[in-house]
């Protein structure tokens, strides 16, 4: 797979593709556009990795209506309270299909970011991070991030298999936020937070009595995996719980929790009051679901 000037291009699933025939891009509405240039109808594509036309469709917010509202200084109209989140599930698969299994990481910056974290292309391929096509970094946010000049795919698995209908990606460059903050990830509003499952060591995971390691960040909870300790990842210190609730998320039910837990926050967890706070009540809402909490400080910082 490589970049065009509009998108992709990529081999065709439908067909013995020798040199990419695929074009791939994203419309003004968010419908994803394919084009196989040897004849294969859009039909056949989506129905060779496993998808129908439906999931071509455009989000519920379209780009085209957002970027309007945008351009005119309006902030974009708010959901209904009781109306779920809706992510545009289509693309999403679609990165997810095989059609992006010969090349996920073309970018350099990309791989180059993930190998500084200590992961091999073994568990980068296994986890499936993937380049975002500059034409759908819109579409899976739902506003225009403006200040990227490209992504990855953060792809979180699915205790029960296959992959969580959840965007998560980090971008390049980083940029600072309204608030003076570091930006490095993104992902859509109100999106939510969901735990990350390294593939490597799922069974153990779920299932297994030996001490589970919870890693503040995905990426460092991959190069614990890759050790081959049960581990799992929490976006941030925060991200055990749902907003307005210490309860813990409920992806934790899947987890066999009454076995001895080894929390591990960022070092900075020495010197922020808000984050050694944060960890221990961590630490008791695992308690409270019959957990044996440790928390283990690291040495130093590691990449993010």
């Amino acid at each position: 797979m490589s970049r065009t000037s509009n998108g992709w291009s990529a081999s065709c699933p439908a067909h013995g593709d020798e040199t990419p025939s695929l074009s791939i891009g994203a419309g003004d509405d968010g419908r994803v556009l394919i084009h196989c240039h040897a004849g294969c109808s859009a039909e056949q594509v989506v129905a060779a990795v496993g998808m129908s036309m439906a999931d071509l469709g455009p989000s519920e917010n379209t780009v085209a209506s957002r970027t309007e509202e945008m351009a005119q200084g309006r902030k974009p109209a708010s959901r209904p309270a009781n109306q779920p989140i809706t992510v545009p599930i289509g693309h999403l698969d679609l990165l997810l299909s095989p059609v992006y299994d010969e090349n996920r990481l073309h970018h350099p910056l990309h791989r180059a970011d993930l190998r500084k974290s200590g992961l091999t292309d073994d568990t980068i391929a296994t986890q499936k991070f993937t380049d975002v096509p500059p034409a759908m970094l819109t579409v899976l946010l739902r506003f225009n991030p403006v200040k990227v000049g490209s992504a990855y795919l953060i792809p979180f698995a699915d205790p029960r298999g296959g992959w969580m209908p959840h965007i998560r990606m980090k971008v390049f460059p980083a940029f600072k936020g309204a608030r003076g903050q570091t930006v490095k990830y993104l992902q859509p509003p109100s999106s939510g937070i969901r735990l990350y499952f390294p593939v490597a060591t799922l069974p153990a995971v779920l299932q297994s009595g030996e001490p589970l390691w919870v890693i503040e960040g995905e990426k460092k909870s991959l190069a614990v995996a890759q050790l081959g300790l049960p581990a799992i990842g929490i976006c941030g210190i925060e991200g055990w719980h749902s907003a307005g609730t210490r309860a813990l998320l409920e992806d934790f039910d899947h987890i066999n929790l009454r076995r001895t837990v080894k929390i591990v926050p960022d070092a900075d967890v020495r010197s922020n009051p808000a984050v050694a706070g944060a960890t221990n009540r961590f630490a008791e809402a695992l308690e409270r679901r019959g957990a044996r909490a440790q928390i283990v400080m690291l040495p130093a910082e590691v990449p993010a």
